[in-house]
Parts: structure tokens; C-alpha cells; sequence
């Protein structure tokens, strides 16, 4: 990520190797995204009012062949509240970009977890878009050291884990002043995601 100014920031994202484990097992590079925020607002505790921020973002189809889904633009409203000097309360409402495939056999269409999808059993179909709900409440246990427990509606903005809904925990630990190391592990909690799912990865700022 780069700050362009002092409200604007912008993102280059990737979730890198990617393995989706199971019957239709693969590995591969999940798709780049490109991401721009603008900072709207500060927050103002005293009345209950979070700072939040516009995001817009475009996901390419540069990505291995298994986890292409076409590219999908996005409009996010990011929210953040401080409850206490530890605690923060973050939440974000979204309109994702999605395709959507439909299973020869049954007849049923769905949002295939990352993109991927069996060609042999599963047909690409329609581009639409659809709403989702982002939470997390953050602790911070030292000045480096950050933990969370979040959970979404509906999929995570980018990089489609799924349709449905996922509680999980991670961390984020600071490194440096530009470099943070992140991870998370989450349960599934409908059919439509993996019951269990990991992501870690590193973020840097120019």
C-alpha cells in the first residue's frame, strides 16, 4: 500500500498461493486486486461516531487458471469505533462483484469457494453483485502485538471465500514501522464455505 495523500491510500492486494483442499482439491495464485481508500471521517467517541472510509476496488482475472472469476469491481464503507484504548470495534457493508456457477447436474447455482471451480462438473454463469457485512472487535495486547475475532455475511469482500457466513480470530503482529505480519484460522458456518479456513500473509507501506 502507498499513501497518496493524507486521506488517500493505494493498494495493491493478493492472497498469493492458495490451496483449497477436498474433493476438487488445487493450488494455484489467487487473483491481484487493485484497491483505493479515502479517509471520510474521524471519529468523535464522545457521541458514538466512527471514523469511516470509501472503499473502491477492481479484482483482475490475473490469477491461475483455477481461481479466475472474471473481473469484478467493489464499493465498500468502512466503520471504525475506539471503545476503549485497547479495544476497537470495526465493522464494513459492501457490494461486491461475484460469479456465480451453476452444477450440471443439479441444476444449482452458487459462488464456488475462491473462484475455484471443477470445469467437468461446474459451469461459469452469470457476473452479479451482491451485499455483504464485515465485523471484527480488536484488542491490543501491546504496542506491536494486535488480536481479533471477526466473522462476515454473505462472503468476505475480496477474494470470495464462499456465499456463506465465518467467525474466526487471528492477529496482526508490527514489525516495523512499513512492515505487518497477519494471520487468522475460521469455521464455516453453512455448507457454502470450508468448515475450516487459514490465511496469513505480510503487508508492506511505501
Amino acid at each position: 500500500m502507498t499513501g497518496v495523500t493524507d486521506a488517500l491510500e493505494f493498494r495493491l492486494f493478493g492472497n498469493g498461493l492458495t490451496s483449497n483442499l477436498g474433493d476438487n482439491a488445487t493450488t494455484g495464485f489467487s487473483p491481484l486486486a487493485f484497491d483505493m481508500k479515502v479517509h471520510l471521517w474521524d471519529d468523535k467517541v464522545e457521541i458514538l461516531r466512527p471514523a469511516a472510509s470509501l472503499e473502491v476496488y477492481i479484482q483482475t482475472d490475473w490469477a491461475s487458471s483455477a481461481f479466475r472469476g472474471g473481473t469484478q469491481p467493489g464499493l465498500a464503507l468502512n466503520f471504525d469505533l475506539p471503545l476503549s484504548k485497547k479495544l476497537n470495534l470495526e465493522w464494513t457493508i459492501a457490494y461486491s462483484g461475484v460469479q456465480d456457477v451453476v452444477d450440471v447436474a443439479t441444476g444449482q447455482r452458487f459462488t464456488p469457494t475462491l473462484n475455484n471451480n471443477d470445469p467437468l462438473l461446474l459451469r461459469e454463469n452469470l457476473n452479479e453483485y451482491r451485499f455483504s457485512f464485515l465485523w471484527a472487535v480488536e484488542r491490543k495486547v501491546t504496542e506491536k502485538l494486535l488480536l481479533f475475532v471477526h466473522g462476515y455475511y454473505n462472503g468476505a469482500i475480496l477474494y470470495q471465500q464462499g456465499s456463506g457466513d465465518v467467525i474466526g480470530g487471528g492477529f496482526f503482529r508490527k514489525c516495523s514501522k512499513s512492515v505487518v505480519v497477519f494471520g487468522s484460522c475460521n469455521a464455516g458456518l453453512n455448507q457454502n464455505v470450508p468448515p475450516i479456513s487459514g490465511l496469513t500473509g505480510i503487508a508492506l507501506a511505501f
